[in-house]
Order: C-alpha cells, then sequence, then structure tokens
C-alpha cells in the first residue's frame, strides 16, 4: 500500500499551471511515496488533454478528464475507489497551493499515522507575501457568513472570534471548520464518511466535511505544515457571491439554522 494519493482539481487551466501541479508533487514525492490524480472537471479549453498528450510523465502522475463541470466536491469523490485499499492517505489540493517543506508534510503524515483518533490535518495557509490566512474557523452562523460579505472591519471582534484569531495558530488544535485548499485525510475515514456532500457545487462543501469528519474522527489544525496559497476571492464577483449563496442555503437546510 503506497502512502499518499495527491488529488488537483482542475477547471480550463493554463499549461503552465498544470506545470506547477506537477513540479508541486514532485517536490512531495521525494519525501513521501505518492501518485498524482489531476483530475480536469469538464473544461472546455482542451488544454489538459494536450497537456497530457503532449509531455512525458513518471507514472506516479496520471490523469482523470471528466464529461463535464461537476463541482469540486464530486470532481475529488471521482478518485475514492481509486484510493481504496491502495493509499494510507490522500491529500486534497488546490492547483495554486506550494508546499513549503515538504519534510513538514512527511511529518504531518507520521501525525496521523501514530495518532489513531486524528482523521485529517489542516495546515497553515499563508499568503504569498508570507502573511496569515485565517482559516482555523469555527462552525459558521448566518450572521458570520453574512458579515463577511461586508468586508474584514464589519463587526471585527466577532469576525475574529470566527477565526480564533487571538489564540487559533500557534499549537495542534482541534478545527471545526477547515479549509478546502488542502486536507490531508487518512483513507478510511475520507470513505467513511462518504467524502465531499456532492450536492455542493462550489463553497460549504468544506466546511460540511470538516464537521463530517468530526463525528466519526477528528480534525485538527497542524500549524507545523505551512502552505502557501494564491487567494482568489470569486466569491466576491456576482456569479462567485450567487453560487456561495446557494451553498449557504444547502448546508443551513441540512445542519439547521443557526441565525447568531
Amino acid at each position: 500500500m503506497k502512502k499518499l494519493l495527491v488529488v488537483v482539481v482542475v477547471y480550463n487551466p493554463s499549461f503552465l499551471r498544470l506545470d506547477g501541479i506537477v513540479n508541486e508533487f514532485k517536490k512531495i514525492n521525494r519525501e513521501i511515496e505518492s501518485d498524482l490524480y489531476i483530475v480536469d472537471s469538464g473544461s472546455n479549453n482542451g488544454v489538459t488533454a494536450e497537456y497530457e498528450q503532449t509531455k512525458s510523465f513518471p507514472k506516479e502522475v496520471n490523469f482523470k478528464l471528466l464529461n463535464e463541470n461537476v463541482g469540486f466536491g464530486r470532481a475529488n469523490n471521482s478518485v475514492i475507489e481509486i484510493a481504496k485499499g491502495e493509499y494510507e492517505f490522500i491529500l486534497v489540493m488546490n492547483p495554486d497551493i506550494v508546499v513549503n517543506d515538504p519534510i513538514s508534510l512527511n511529518n504531518a503524515v507520521k501525525y496521523l499515522s501514530e495518532n489513531e483518533n486524528v482523521g485529517m490535518l489542516s495546515p497553515m495557509i499563508l499568503n504569498e507575501n508570507g502573511q496569515i490566512q485565517y482559516l482555523n474557523r469555527k462552525l459558521p452562523t448566518v450572521f458570520d457568513l453574512g458579515i463577511r460579505f461586508l468586508g474584514p472591519n464589519f463587526f471585527l471582534q466577532r469576525q475574529r472570534k470566527f477565526v480564533n484569531y487571538s489564540t487559533g495558530y500557534d499549537s495542534i488544535q482541534k478545527i471545526e471548520n477547515a479549509s478546502g485548499s488542502f486536507m490531508l485525510v487518512k483513507t478510511d475515514v475520507f470513505v467513511l464518511s462518504g467524502g465531499f456532500d456532492e450536492r455542493y457545487f462550489m463553497y460549504m462543501e468544506d466546511t460540511d466535511f470538516t464537521r463530517r469528519v468530526n463525528e466519526i474522527s477528528r480534525a485538527e489544525f497542524f500549524p507545523e505544515l505551512t502552505v502557501t496559497h494564491e487567494w482568489q476571492r470569486d466569491n466576491h464577483s456576482f456569479h462567485g457571491i450567487g453560487r456561495m449563496l446557494n451553498s449557504m442555503y444547502k448546508y443551513f437546510n441540512k445542519w439547521g439554522w443557526q441565525l447568531w
């Protein structure tokens, strides 16, 4: 059984982005025995197919081309059958993630191996300028999500409480609401949880997934492992806001409408 299956979902990527994913995987693979699956979720630019055909790759690099854009969760779930019985861990990773120190990723894998009650780890996520992205979040209320649309300075203390601003970034601790940009999960926990809820096309599927992991295991914030994320705020576009509101509606319908 191999240690790690790295899954990266793309949609209409460039050759440069795909090169970046493969190069990032090579860094990881030097430290941890791994395979990579680049899952193309129904791109219409043809780049992933052309990239696969025109370049040569080590056997550890694989491509899965879906016929339509099925959304983040369903695209990641498409590798569950591949992972069962073959890999100890699944790493769900955005295409714009850089692992700052692959040795610390190996340490995270060892930590998961040695702690039976822990099923998932979330790293310290940094901006490109090295500043922390405050993503060690509490479970959301309608109010918490609503004020984030208004900007970072509205109800500042409440927003800081939501992301554990004062206490949440210097030690290993339980995380209630991890970012889907980087999730290191035990394969058996991923399978037992059912993977991502495919009713969400984008947004809130990571919150939902963390919550279900914590029902059967324990999700933890693991600050030794740091990654850099090119944060693209699509949810500030009209299109992104619409998707976010739709996912919020589905989330609160499922888990209950906690307003405050």
